[in-house]
């Protein structure tokens, strides 16, 4: 079985240097990142058992819990425009997060594939997030948040 989690380590140490942590019984690798708009926690997860790796920005922000509902909306209006991952918002506490995740198989996993997925995760969250900053800061509703965004 190939060392996927080895590729993924690889492509942390060859492009973020030590701005990492690894969690090896996890085969997790968790980096802070700046963004254009914030500091973003990521975690970038490999499953041996379905052969699957996930790129996630975790606690983008907390939705107050009176926004939650129009936050969904938003996420959806969003989720819909995007071939590849997913806004989540957790309807418990609030926390809001970002998703992309896909099988491997038998299939390479590479440097290449790692930078772009992690790349774009990154992108995503970016052009994306003052959109829900308005709508929980400034009482823009769902679809005028969306309307920014497209405008910019």
């Amino acid at each position: 079985m190939p060392a996927y989690f080895d590729d993924v380590l690889t492509y942390f140490r060859e492009e973020h240097e030590s701005n990492f942590t690894i969690d090896e019984e996890n085969q997790i690798v968790r980096a802070s990142v700046q963004g254009e708009n914030l500091m973003y926690e990521t975690a970038v997860l490999w499953d041996d058992a379905t052969q699957r790796i996930s790129f996630r920005v975790v606690n983008i922000a907390v939705v107050p819990e009176r926004l939650r509902d129009h936050a969904c909306v938003l996420t959806n209006l969003i989720n819909w425009q995007l071939i590849l991952g997913n806004f989540e918002i957790d309807m418990e506490d609030g926390e809001m997060a970002f998703r992309i995740s896909f099988d491997v198989d038998d299939g390479a996993l590479g440097q290449k594939q790692i930078n772009t997925h992690f790349m774009l995760m990154l992108a995503i969250v970016d052009k994306y997030y003052p959109a829900f900053q308005r709508l929980m800061w400034q009482d823009y509703s769902p679809m005028a948040a969306f309307r920014t965004i497209e405008e910019e």
